[in-house]
């Protein structure tokens, strides 16, 4: 905010909540491919 001198923009929880998910997804995916496993839909 200071930095880039850009307005502080509120998110709802709902917003984090499925942000934080996604990034939670991405994590795990990353570290399962790594360790040689691969995701699928249950």
């Amino acid at each position: 905010m200071l930095k880039y001198k850009v307005e502080y923009e509120t998110i709802s929880v709902d917003e984090y909540e499925k942000k934080y998910q996604e990034q939670q997804l991405k994590y795990v995916s990353k570290k399962a491919a790594k360790l040689g496993y691969q995701l699928v839909p249950a």
